[in-house]
């Protein structure tokens, strides 16, 4: 089913453990679409654990380029805890219209390549609840290079063991500051499919144009995010 375009909201809270740090969150291509996984914060010195909560609704579920649900949108609601750069993370999404209920499990470890490139991998266990029960495991890679102030590549990797299938995305985001607590980006990202979303396919998969933005309600506590 083509996805002609959707609109997002989110309000994220970050909160240290170490007294008298601020969380500065990472610039790194946040999640677009798909499952639930927490945005990463950048740790600073000495500081202890950092606790994140996200409440979100997406106008449609979209995930690897495909709507999920034929009617209505869903609610997200998650939680991670980074403990430098450890990150487990569990989140749920109930549909809006449809009965749908999607739970995600992970854990996610980021690394410092060199001073521009920064890595991660993870696993993440899926469960969903709805007219169907249906389950899956996937195996997560991402690239993110920051050498450039407002153009921010990256690549992400999805393993499904479901479907014995690979899934990457190339992106590009623009980072521009409006205000000291406001931030735009547009980006624009293009998927690959290999036996991931279709298991007979093997080629480019979606072109997708979007903006996000992002209001700090507080310094570096709340913050109020939007896409489209």
């Amino acid at each position: 089913m083509t996805v002609k375009g959707w609109l997002g909201l989110g309000l994220v809270l970050g909160a240290s453990h170490a007294q008298g740090m601020a969380n500065e969150p990472t610039e790194h291509a946040v999640k677009v679409d798909g499952h639930y996984r927490p945005q990463r914060v950048e740790p600073a010195p000495h500081r202890g654990v950092d606790y994140l909560f996200d409440l979100a609704w997406d106008s449609k579920y979209v995930s690897e380029g495909r709507r999920e649900l034929d009617r209505g949108g869903i609610f997200w609601a998650g939680t991670g805890v980074q403990w430098d750069d450890l990150l487990p993370f569990a989140g749920v999404g109930r549909g809006d219209t449809e009965h749908y209920i999607e739970w995600n499990f992970g854990l996610e470890y980021g690394f410092s390549l060199t001073d521009s490139v920064e890595a991660s991998v993870g696993y993440e266990r899926i469960e969903i609840y709805g007219d169907e029960r249906d389950d899956d495991n996937e195996l997560l890679a991402a690239l993110g290079y920051s050498r450039w102030d407002k153009f921010e590549p990256a690549l992400t990797y999805h393993y499904s063991t479901g479907a014995d299938g690979h899934f990457v995305e190339l992106s590009i985001h623009s980072h521009w500051s409006l205000t000291e607590q406001i931030v735009v980006s547009p980006y624009v990202l293009q998927a690959f499919d290999y036996g991931f979303v279709n298991e007979d396919y093997r080629g480019a998969n979606h072109l997708q144009l979007g903006v996000e933005a992002e209001w700090a309600l507080s310094e570096a506590e709340w913050a109020l995010s939007g896409r489209i």
